[in-house]
């Protein structure tokens, strides 16, 4: 709460300039704070003072954040890549179905957390932080199962779809 007080409103600051909206600043800023307060006890005031500290952390979140980002890119790009271009709104909609299946078919084959994980992430909107509360571990922990299930469940649909076209 002390820091918050002193230095969340520099802290939050610059991480509206470098987000694409205040509510990522403001995740952004909730996760550091949590994470000072667990490591509390580990640091070192004799290497930096506080605020030098949350800044530190506040870059290297930064860091996670455009990770995060170019990840959520890609996959909206995928996502508008394959809808066939079909002047009959019915033929659209089962593709999309089908779609839809073929994703919640491959979740099914990912582990139980990655699939939890990928499931509050983008199908209930939920942010990291929301995500690592709900399943008891870090944030940053959330980020790298995020990113591994999701390479993993990209490289399951092309299989799949290779499987199918060389049918």
């Amino acid at each position: 709460k002390e820091l918050y007080i002193k230095y969340g409103k520099h802290v939050l600051l610059y991480l509206s300039r470098h987000t694409a909206n205040r509510e990522d600043a403001e995740d952004i800023l909730q996760e550091i704070l949590i994470s000072c307060h667990k490591s509390r006890e580990q640091f070192d005031r004799s290497r930096c003072n506080e605020e030098a500290w949350l800044f530190i952390l506040a870059r290297n979140r930064l860091k996670n954040y455009y990770r995060d980002k170019k990840e959520m890119a890609s996959l909206d790009a995928m996502e508008a890549i394959d809808i066939p271009a079909s002047e009959n709104p019915i033929d659209q909609a089962i593709y999309l179905m089908d779609c839809r299946e073929q994703v919640a078919e491959t979740l099914q084959t990912l582990d139980e957390r990655s699939r939890k994980v990928l499931i509050l992430r983008f199908f209930e909107n939920r942010t990291p932080g929301e995500v690592a509360g709900l399943l008891g571990i870090d944030a940053g922990n959330v980020r790298v199962i995020q990113n591994r299930a999701l390479k993993k469940l990209r490289t399951l649909l092309l299989e799949r779809e290779n499987a199918e076209l060389s049918k």
